[in-house]
């Protein structure tokens, strides 16, 4: 189903500009994953501040036991106003890697300043790079930034998924966050022409509630939904039949939950948009992992993502 909505379309495509990048940073992560003996391993990590990883595990068995799935955590618990987190995620030609969190990305009041996460993704030839952070969460008075941005080859796959929540208050009202502004680059492997990459896609989500009238006394972001949910794809497997096995999967989901409304968008490049929109995480979380699933098993013959995160 798409989305349709003039509301809805008003707050999650506005073109707001980025912040300008902050020097300091509170926590930076900086690791790349290579092949060695037909098995995905971190061949190079480095942590600082509040950003952490835990060990890589791998599937006992199956067509993905050489993929490697890595956790990020943040000890601290939650982002305040003036962190800025930097990640630098690297995946060599072949490899294989899920990249997920401990937990949510929790984002409190920044009265003063916004919180920044800046993070890239240099995905090489034939290596698949799953992207499933746990859900953002924005609480009253929160400012949050991210920036992501994917270089990949052209025969690179990806899946990156992002979640939006409202954080929940002691009365009971929900958007009283400032602004939630989400902004995922793709771009090409650097050329001549083209030093850093040439952009081939962007995905700008901004969601300032007062802006657009959304006061803390609405129930509802859009329609009846307060919660946004993403999955972008990019594959050299994806094609024309892509977007209907997506949809099918949908539909079935869609089917079991009344407040849950999802589109798919084909991009020019060969890459998917999914936007989908409801009231649980939960739901929509099992709405994008089942496309994930379907798509992993379609092309690479894997089973489900691990549900574990260590």
């Amino acid at each position: 189903m798409t989305l349709t909505s003039d509301s809805a379309q008003a707050c999650l495509l506005s073109l707001a500009p980025a912040s300008a990048e902050p020097e300091k940073t509170t926590g930076s992560l900086d690791v790349t994953f290579a092949v060695r003996n037909e098995r995905t391993i971190l061949s190079r990590q480095h942590h600082r501040g509040a950003l952490k990883v835990i060990r890589p595990f791998y599937l006992s068995d199956g067509a993905a036991a050489a993929e490697a799935t890595l956790t990020v955590l943040n000890p601290g618990g939650g982002y305040v106003g003036g962190d800025v987190y930097r990640q630098h995620i690297t995946l060599q030609a072949g490899a294989k890697a899920v990249m997920t969190t401990q937990s949510a990305t929790r984002v409190y009041r920044t009265p003063h300043s916004e919180v920044t996460q800046d993070t890239d993704l240099i995905v090489e030839d034939n290596a698949v790079l799953t992207y499933v952070p746990d859900e953002l969460i924005g609480y009253a008075d929160a400012r949050y930034v991210q920036r992501t941005r994917a270089q990949l080859a052209k025969t690179a796959t990806l899946f990156a998924k992002d979640v939006v929540t409202p954080g929940w208050a002691p009365d009971g009202r929900l958007f009283q966050y400032r602004k939630l502004h989400t902004i995922f680059d793709v771009v090409g492997m650097p050329t001549p022409e083209h030093h850093r990459g040439k952009l081939l896609a962007r995905d700008n989500l901004f969601l300032a509630p007062e802006r657009f009238g959304i006061s803390p006394e609405h129930t509802a972001l859009a329609e009846t939904f307060t919660h946004v949910g993403s999955l972008l794809i990019v594959s050299p497997h994806v094609d024309a039949g892509t977007v209907d096995v997506i949809r099918d999967v949908l539909s079935i989901h869609e089917g079991k939950h009344l407040h849950l409304r999802t589109g798919v968008s084909r991009m020019p490049i060969n890459g998917v948009l999914i936007r989908a929109l409801g009231v649980n995480t939960a739901v929509i979380d099992g709405a994008i992992g089942a496309v994930i699933d379907q798509l992993r098993a379609d092309w690479f013959g894997w089973g489900p993502l691990p549900r574990r995160k260590y």
